[in-house]
């Protein structure tokens, strides 16, 4: 198994953290590994500093690539940009805020591959403070809840199935991730498209995998919310968790989905104060776009959404059966 790595770091205005956590990506990087920053059209400094990196990548043999987007388009784009341009089979991604812990992280990681031809990603445990015994994150759950698939932290970090990985760190099959179509666009400017990429994925058969001692720092620093505001974030939110169960869940859910529809939009509205209301329509608006994508992938479902959430083994209290 080839195990060069392509690594692919999206980032907009984000020198500072560039600057802070790259250096501890190189040190894990071997001869003939690629580094890909996607610069999603950044109104600082960014690229001007980046080329002043390349001389140190090309000094340990490191290929540094720099792809930068003209609009700014947010992560499910910039990660698809940078992914198209990888040389590699397997594909590293980390958000601009993460550094790894686990010197052998890579050699952990690809392990996987080795003896799962139907593994399409393993997630990485993180922490949020650089510190001994910080409490791990990574490990997804969820279940049905009043017709939507909540999603949560798994108490017990320490074991290996998961219901998705993170898009903050994550190594995976670059081949699975293009048959995949990458990360979908429609959940713009985010939340989501992560979740949704991993419930595709186990619904066609493929497996996903979580490594708790392939630890990673992230800081968590994002710059939605100072785009685009709190207000407009949440009902974004609530738009891209109307489009995850449309695109991807079978018949027997989509009805109680929509049985839950009226309860929701009038009660759940009303405690939102109108940010669900607002996130159905924006929904709804792009509909056919969603039932063509629907389509086109329920032609590869190997799994029913009963199997995919007991095969990721979810801890899931008070929710739905």
């Amino acid at each position: 198994m080839n195990t060069s790595l392509s690594v692919v770091i999206p980032t907009y205005n984000g020198q500072a953290l560039l600057e802070k956590h790259l250096p501890h990506v190189l040190k894990i990087l071997r001869l003939g590994d690629q580094i890909i920053i996607v610069d999603d059209a950044s109104s600082d400094t960014t690229l001007e500093w980046l080329t002043t990196q390349k001389p140190i990548f090309a000094a340990q043999k490191i290929r540094l690539d720099v792809v930068a987007l003209k609009k700014n388009q947010r992560f499910a784009a910039a990660v698809n940009a940078g992914v198209h341009v990888a040389k590699h089979a397997f594909v590293l991604l980390l958000n601009n805020d993460v550094s790894p812990l686990t010197p052998d992280i890579r050699q952990r990681l690809l392990q996987w591959f080795a003896h799962n031809e139907s593994l399409f990603a393993v997630g990485c445990g993180e922490v949020r403070e650089n510190k001994p015994n910080a409490q791990l994150f990574g490990r997804g759950t969820g279940g049905w809840q009043r017709g939507f698939l909540a999603h949560f932290y798994d108490p017990d970090q320490t074991r290996f199935a998961t219901l998705w990985t993170a898009g903050g760190s994550m190594l995976f099959e670059k081949a699975k991730f293009e048959k995949l179509g990458g990360f979908d666009t429609l959940f713009y400017p985010a939340y989501e498209e992560d979740r949704d990429l991993s419930y595709r994925a186990l619904k066609r058969g493929w497996d996903l995998m979580f490594d708790y001692q392939a630890r990673v720092w992230h800081q968590h620093e994002t710059t939605n919310q100072s785009i685009f505001g709190q207000r407009e974030m949440e009902i974004n939110s609530w738009k891209n968790q109307f489009i995850i169960v449309w695109k991807n869940i079978d018949a027997i859910r989509l009805w109680q989905h929509v049985a839950w529809l009226p309860f929701h939009l009038t009660l759940t509205n009303a405690k939102t104060k109108g940010l669900l209301g607002l996130g159905f329509w924006r929904a709804l608006q792009i509909l056919p776009t969603i039932v063509a994508k629907r389509h086109r992938e329920q032609r590869h479902w190997q799994r029913s959404d009963r199997e995919v959430l007991k095969r990721a083994q979810t801890f899931a209290p008070q929710l739905d059966q």
